[in-house]
């Protein structure tokens, strides 16, 4: 399809870690396409999602032509799929071990909608910041292994602290309110997301055949972003300095055509700053909670011990795997 290394440039890892902005960032290149959320496409056309660029998805130029040219293939093999279908598809088997006849609906349905978005945007990469929640564990290896693409992960991590201080604001409308409504329940369902999309990652980068993985942290993408897209650059390949020079400039990041992520997503990015408030006003029993999650954490370069920063990045190399 193209002579990009990746068809597929899949952002992975627990929510509230900067997905939504990595995938703004390296949308900034012709190369690639920033498709946010791809794996929620069906069911916000289905549910009159809208896009990050205002429209709503069934009338955004670029997902509009995209939804016309898979549901109007359907209807021409007399599949007769709709929105509604194919996000129930979808959900079913990227949450749990599918039937093969499904797999294999799934692999047809998924090839055309990522042919479709190439065709439509000329770009030569997707960029997918589906992450990996419970909803869709299998999703990497399934673009991998069943449709064929090839794909490489950029497993992104962030201190489990501040996951627990990002999801205690709540909501989108919340978090803009500065309003954090801190509870024991959220903090271990955060730290249990936290830990199972993570090791979810792990899984999907260990199966055979492995999927290129390079682990990125938060941390360092919003400390020195410039540093952070030289190493990315050469996982994939793509000179990504135009995206550092636009960064030295202070040209704001555009909105794009992202599907669901934050609220961030509609308005662009003016500024990369890290979130550090956790480390004055994340409470006692959230940090004590946090501790369930060191095994994985201190692989990551967390120490948990305090509210100091992480492990300097110069301590924790950023890991990549690699096998042809």
């Amino acid at each position: 399809m193209s002579a990009h290394p990746f068809t597929i440039i899949y952002i992975a890892g627990y929510g509230r870690s900067g997905s939504t902005l990595l995938d703004a960032l390296l949308s900034q290149t012709p190369a690639h396409f920033g498709a946010g959320e791809l794996r929620t496409l069906f069911r916000e056309a289905a549910n009159a999602g809208v896009c990050s660029c205002g429209d709503s998805v069934a009338k955004c130029e670029v997902w509009g032509e995209v939804l016309r040219i898979v549901l109007g293939r359907s209807a021409s093999t007399h599949d007769a799929f709709t929105a509604t279908s194919l996000a129930a598809l979808t959900l079913r088997c990227e949450s749990a071990d599918p039937r093969p006849s499904d797999k294999r609906t799934y692999a047809t349905v998924w090839r055309h909608t990522i042919g479709a978005i190439v065709d439509v945007t000329g770009c030569s990469a997707i960029i997918d910041s589906s992450k990996t929640p419970r909803t869709a564990i299998f999703r990497p290896s399934l673009l991998a292994n069943e449709c064929r693409f090839p794909t490489g992960l950029i497993h992104l991590t962030r201190d489990p602290r501040a996951v627990i201080w990002s999801v205690g604001k709540g909501s989108a409308r919340v978090a803009r309110t500065e309003r954090p409504r801190f509870s024991r329940s959220r903090g271990c369902r955060a730290i249990a997301g936290w830990y199972g999309a993570n090791l979810a990652v792990e899984f999907a980068a260990l199966r055979r055949p492995r999927l290129p993985t390079l682990t990125l942290r938060y941390e360092d993408l919003t400390t020195d972003p410039h540093k952070a897209l030289d190493t990315i650059s050469s996982f994939i390949g793509i000179n990504l300095q135009p995206v550092s020079a636009r960064l030295n400039k202070g040209d704001p990041i555009p909105p794009g055509h992202g599907l669901a992520g934050n609220w961030q997503r509609t308005v662009g990015y003016e500024h990369i700053i890290p979130d550090r408030r956790w480390e004055e006003r994340l409470p006692s029993l959230d940090r004590l909670i946090a501790l369930a999650s060191w095994p994985l954490a201190h692989r990551y370069g967390y120490s948990l011990r305090s509210a100091d920063d992480p492990i300097s990045s110069s301590d924790v190399p950023v890991r990549s795997r690699y096998e042809t």
